[in-house]
């Protein structure tokens, strides 16, 4: 993914996620307030010392200023705290990325050891290859496709984030501690993206042994548990096809259908912001994806989980509206015509 379409796609996750990607970009006397109520809640979780309240603490530090090293203390100690808590790690190699410590790979290590599930836990080893060691490459790009799932554990970070707020800050209200919750995840927690959409673009999967690869990686990125990683997954295999083949129609039907979650999901209602936000904390307490949430937003507001045949996707406005995934015609193997489903698997030819 080229940087400008990451930003993007970032900027995209944080908006229809109720997020302000204004977290990381605030200048003048607007950024001094700003660290200044941050340093006082971390202050505050900090007094409390909890795992969460010290992971939390150290997420709201990280941002104020890349060059100390209190972040870092603050989240080895919530790990030593709760050894057993991947997202902790997860956090730590976060906040080691964004201020550029020298533990990375060490931190990878323990997260690969404590979650092996995980994909995700090997995009540090993909970020530090050069794409012309094409065999390494490929073997990290199948170990991340080999695990059971892909997770920046998102719901369960979203939680702590929301909950440790509320100890920081009582008197404000959820709509607000969850917006913030958001928007801190946002700018921190999201891992580079670029490394893998370079490896699987369409001249890469020739190479040997990536074509077979990028598709298992790819099958799990699209049941990942950010709308972004499985926007990420549709945007790789859109790569792969050429405009107006049954496979893109068939992409195209799953991105209206994710385009549609984001969308309505995200919708503010102004009168009704601290209850839509906790419809949206309550789901991802009990769920692991952030898919989940927004179909349990979406039900609690009386819509239709599917996008009705007249909706207009306005973050893809120039797609026609596909027809249902299930009647797109496709030749089989004896030239006889039949249909596809959005769950068959997208092979590059």
């Amino acid at each position: 993914m080229r940087s400008g379409e990451l930003r993007c796609s970032l900027a995209l996750l944080c908006m229809l996620t109720l997020a302000g990607c204004a977290y990381a970009r605030r200048s003048g006397a607007d950024a001094q307030s700003f660290r200044a109520e941050q340093n006082r809640e971390a202050g505050v979780l900090l007094a409390h010392a909890t795992a969460s309240d010290l992971a939390a603490a150290a997420l709201l530090l990280a941002l104020n200023d890349p060059n100390v090293r209190q972040p870092s203390d603050l989240i080895e100690r919530a790990q030593t705290l709760a050894p057993q808590r991947p997202e902790l790690v997860w956090v730590h190699l976060a906040i080691c990325g964004w201020l550029k410590c020298e533990a990375r790979a060490q931190i990878a290590a323990h997260l690969q050891a404590l979650d092996p599930d995980n994909g995700f836990a090997w995009t540090p080893d993909l970020e530090t290859l050069p794409l012309s060691d094409s065999d390494a490459v490929t073997a990290v790009i199948a170990r991340i496709g080999a695990a059971r799932r892909i997770t920046i554990y998102w719901n369960q970070l979203e939680v702590m984030m929301v909950d440790a707020l509320a100890v920081a800050s009582p008197s404000q209200d959820l709509a607000t501690r969850g917006i913030d919750a958001i928007g801190i995840l946002a700018a921190e927690v999201i891992p580079p993206l670029q490394a893998i959409s370079r490896a699987c673009r369409p001249e890469q999967l020739d190479l040997r042994g990536r074509r077979a690869a990028c598709e298992a990686m790819v099958a799990h990125l699209e049941q990942s548990d950010t709308l972004l990683t499985q926007g990420l997954a549709l945007s790789l295999q859109e790569r792969w096809w050429p405009a107006g083949s049954p496979q893109r129609d068939v992409l195209h039907a799953k991105r209206r259908q994710l385009d549609y979650l984001m969308t309505v999901s995200g919708r503010i209602r102004r009168w009704r912001t601290n209850h839509d936000m906790a419809v949206r904390i309550e789901a991802a307490r009990s769920t692991a994806r952030e898919e989940d949430v927004a179909r349990a937003v979406i039900m609690s507001l009386g819509l239709p989980l599917e996008p009705p045949v007249a909706w207009r996707d306005p973050v893809h406005p120039d797609q026609k509206t596909p027809m249902a995934s299930r009647h797109i015609p496709v030749l089989d193997q004896a030239g006889s015509r039949k249909p596809v489903r959005s769950e068959d698997t997208l092979r590059p030819g």
